[in-house]
């Protein structure tokens, strides 16, 4: 009853939700009702405009969706297996990282394994929890992050930084000289989820003016701003250049804001038993081993 309960909800209608459920209406409402009476109160709201979760029925519709998630989850391991897939290799990657190096990855992984890779992209706040909870095996994240890490497992692979970068139509575009945060304070900043440094509660861009826009997941979009204006934001330098987003001419030395945004593969203990998880782990350090060679740093002053 739960899964209805949060299908319900998701849906904010009785009528709708018994549609996608494939039942009738009267039979979801007594469904309700006998939840409702083991709860003691009531669990949905009603109004001529549909329906909402009370307090507990919002809590109940939460562990509903977590049972559909494991439902679809278990659907998909049993199609796998009956397919010859022994495992699921669970790979989560940053928005940065996606954009920059990963699609050679992609292309170069070998077919023909006995197990799924599965690849979940998005901001590593997202999907840290996901790792802690092991609903992914691998991360790749920066490795300077303020969480609890007794069951987790880092190992660095790749070394970057964050620098402050311009828009193509910035007046400092270009420029070579070494530059004072101060000189900045005035300048278009924007504030990118990808050098907005995770968990570090401080104003990220050392100036007392709010950023007017925050991206976190987007590059693309902070790339065609650095491309069309003359925004200020802080980013990866090595990531960003090998994106092929920016070039040098973008990037200003700032004296004493290069911050270390290094990239770490991030994994659990028990995921790592499983030797799925190692060859993953062991193609994606030798892949990051490469691509450290290959990319010159540029220094800072």
């Amino acid at each position: 009853m739960l899964a209805q309960l949060a299908t319900i909800v998701n849906s904010g209608s009785l009528t709708r939700a018994a549609e996608r459920l494939g039942v009738t209406q009267p039979t979801l409402t007594r469904n309700v009702k006998a939840l409702e009476d083991r709860v003691g109160e009531p669990v949905l709201e009603r109004s001529r405009h549909g329906v909402a979760p009370t307090e507990i029925g919002a809590r109940l519709a939460d562990v509903g969706n977590r049972i559909i998630e494991e439902a679809a989850r278990a659907d998909e391991i049993v199609r796998q297996w009956r397919q010859g897939f022994s495992y699921e290799v669970r790979i989560g990657v940053g928005p940065m990282l996606q954009a920059a190096v990963m699609n050679r990855f992609v292309e170069t992984y070998p077919r023909g394994r006995k197990h799924v890779v599965h690849f979940k992209t998005g901001p590593a706040s997202l999907l840290i929890p996901e790792l802690q909870r092991g609903n992914i095996d691998l991360l790749l994240a920066p490795a300077f992050l303020d969480l609890e890490q007794s069951q987790l497992v880092r190992e660095t692979v790749f070394d970057d930084e964050v620098r402050i970068m311009v828009g193509t139509k910035s007046r400092y575009y270009g420029e070579t000289r070494v530059m004072s945060i101060g000189e900045l304070k005035n300048e278009n900043w924007l504030l990118s989820g990808a050098g907005a440094g995770l968990f570090e509660p401080r104003n990220h861009t050392g100036i007392d003016r709010q950023p007017e826009m925050i991206f976190t997941g987007a590059i693309g979009m902070v790339a065609h701003m650095l491309h069309t204006s003359d925004v200020v934001v802080r980013m990866p330098i090595r990531l960003m250049i090998m994106s092929g987003l920016i070039t040098a001419a973008n990037v200003l030395d700032v004296r004493g804001e290069a911050t270390r945004r290094d990239i770490a593969i991030w994994s659990t203990h028990k995921a790592l038993n499983q030797p799925a998880v190692r060859e993953a782990r062991e193609r994606l350090r030798d892949y990051f081993a490469e691509l450290n060679e290959m990319e010159p740093r540029i220094a800072a002053s």
